[in-house]
Protein backbone atom coordinates (compact mmCIF):
# COMPACT_ATOMS: atom_id res chain seq x y z
CA UNK A 1 0.00 0.00 0.00
CA UNK A 2 1.56 2.98 -1.02
CA UNK A 3 0.70 6.64 0.90
CA UNK A 4 0.65 10.08 -0.84
CA UNK A 5 2.44 12.42 1.36
CA UNK A 6 -0.19 15.52 1.65
CA UNK A 7 2.57 18.15 1.58
CA UNK A 8 6.37 19.48 0.57
CA UNK A 9 8.41 19.13 3.93
CA UNK A 10 6.69 15.16 3.95
CA UNK A 11 7.89 15.08 0.49
CA UNK A 12 11.82 16.44 0.98
CA UNK A 13 11.89 14.43 3.89
CA UNK A 14 10.84 11.36 2.45
CA UNK A 15 12.86 11.59 -0.25
CA UNK A 16 15.94 12.48 2.06
CA UNK A 17 15.83 9.56 3.55
CA UNK A 18 14.77 7.46 0.42
CA UNK A 19 17.72 8.60 -1.45
CA UNK A 20 20.57 9.60 0.63
CA UNK A 21 20.55 6.89 3.34
CA UNK A 22 20.30 10.09 5.71
CA UNK A 23 19.31 10.12 9.22
CA UNK A 24 16.57 12.28 10.21
CA UNK A 25 15.68 12.98 14.02
CA UNK A 26 11.65 13.77 13.94
CA UNK A 27 10.63 15.96 16.75
CA UNK A 28 7.53 18.33 17.61
CA UNK A 29 4.58 18.80 19.68
CA UNK A 30 2.01 16.18 20.23
CA UNK A 31 -0.57 15.91 17.67
CA UNK A 32 1.79 16.84 14.52
CA UNK A 33 1.66 13.66 12.55
CA UNK A 34 4.75 12.44 13.66
CA UNK A 35 3.76 9.05 14.07
CA UNK A 36 1.16 9.05 10.69
CA UNK A 37 4.28 10.42 8.75
CA UNK A 38 6.71 7.43 10.56
CA UNK A 39 3.66 5.02 9.50
CA UNK A 40 3.38 6.38 6.00
CA UNK A 41 7.12 5.79 5.26
CA UNK A 42 7.16 1.97 6.60
CA UNK A 43 3.78 1.20 4.42
CA UNK A 44 5.85 2.76 2.01
CA UNK A 45 8.71 0.53 2.24
CA UNK A 46 6.85 -2.82 2.43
Amino acid sequence: MTFEFQNSEEQLARRLIQFTGTNLFLTGRAGTGKTIFLRRLVQDAL
